[in-house]
Formats: C-alpha cells, structure tokens, sequence
C-alpha cells in the first residue's frame, strides 16, 4: 500500500521526485498540485477520475492534480502527508481554507511537513503536534523526521526544496531584504522547517 502525498504549490515535480528517490523503502503515491499545469500533453493536469483509481489502487508514482492551497481536490481523509514548500497561503490573508484542507484530507496520525519562515510556522491547526523542528544551511540536501507513533512509517527523509535552495545559493553572500524575498526567511538566509502530526 503506498504512502499517500500532497506536494501543494508544487511547481515542477523535482522535489516530489527527490522525495520518493530518498525514501526507497516507503512505497509513495505522490500528487504535485498546482493552480494549472500550462498547456500541452506534458503539463496537463491527470482527471478526477484518474485520481480515484490511483487512490483505490495504491500504485506509487509522482502525479500532477489541479490542487490551489484553499483546496485540494482530494478526498476526506485521503493523505498520509502534505507537503508545502511555499510561505505564500501564510503571508497574504487568511490562513482558515488551507487549514480547513489539512484537517479534511489528512488521515489520522497524517504529517504535514512545510518550510519557510517560522513567523509564519506557528499558523496550523492547534490540535496539531510538532513532531519535529530545524532550520535548513548550505550544506543540507535532506533531512530526517521521525514520525508519530500513529504512522505506517518510522520516518521520512525530507529533500531541500529547489526553491529554497535556490535562494540560498543566491543570498548566500548578500541580504535577503535587497532581493524582495524576506518573507522566506525569519532570521537572514537559513529557512526554518516544522513537522507536525494530525491527531489520531
């Protein structure tokens, strides 16, 4: 049975990709969900119905939806994690749809892991637990996390974004603030990550 995941705000589907080549052992179905895919064969977003198969059939792969941050386009209870990589659903307005969303489409005992600054990491639903916590560096091109005891994995290795290792490399030597990207950042060039488990 694979392991269910939203990578919302995905973009192209490098880091879903990353993430199931660093978790050999965990069988992942992975949707990358984007507002809209663009035109052609090759960025359409897979049908609604496509969705409901791989659900009932739990085959792994990396998948595009037509997902936005206030909604997912998934089934109740349907993930077992939910990536977001992004600060944009908690820098410009309200935060209640995207945690209406977490609540609706994670399992119980489900992860959501994100990265971005940690001014706006405290803002998920409060019946959430941290599971875990770190800033990313330089260096870093995963990490690992631990999961809740309600898991059906132990743990989950974590690959660095490519945006936020692009600002790295790009602010690595000058101030953030100069290049219009301090949201990203809560303290100079280092983003912060957090994990936090669904109660069961």
């Amino acid at each position: 049975m694979a392991y269910v995941v939203l990578d919302i705000g995905a973009g192209a589907p490098t880091f879903a990709q990353d993430l199931r080549s660093r978790n050999p052992a965990t069988k992942m179905l992975v949707f990358c969900g984007e507002p809209q895919w663009g035109i052609g064969p090759f960025f359409r977003a897979i049908s609604s119905e496509r969705i409901e198969r791989l659900l009932v059939e739990k085959k792994a792969g990396v998948h595009r939806i037509t997902a936005t941050y206030a909604k997912f386009n998934l089934p109740d209870e349907s993930l077992d994690l939910v990536t977001l990589n992004s600060p944009h659903p908690f820098f410009f307005g309200s935060v209640a749809p995207i945690v209406h969303e977490l609540r609706r489409c994670l399992k119980p005992g489900g992860l959501f892991f994100s990265s971005f600054s940690l001014m706006d990491l405290a803002r998920v639903p409060e019946e959430f637990e941290e599971i875990g916590k770190g800033r990313w560096d330089y260096d870093t091109p995963c990490i690992d996390v631990s999961l809740g005891k309600s898991s059906r994995v132990s743990s989950v290795r974590f690959p660095q974004s490519p945006t936020l290792s692009s600002n790295i490399r790009e602010h690595r030597f000058g101030d953030p603030r100069a290049h219009g990207s301090e949201y990203l950042y809560a303290d100079g060039i280092s983003p912060a990550w957090v994990a936090w488990e669904k109660p069961a």
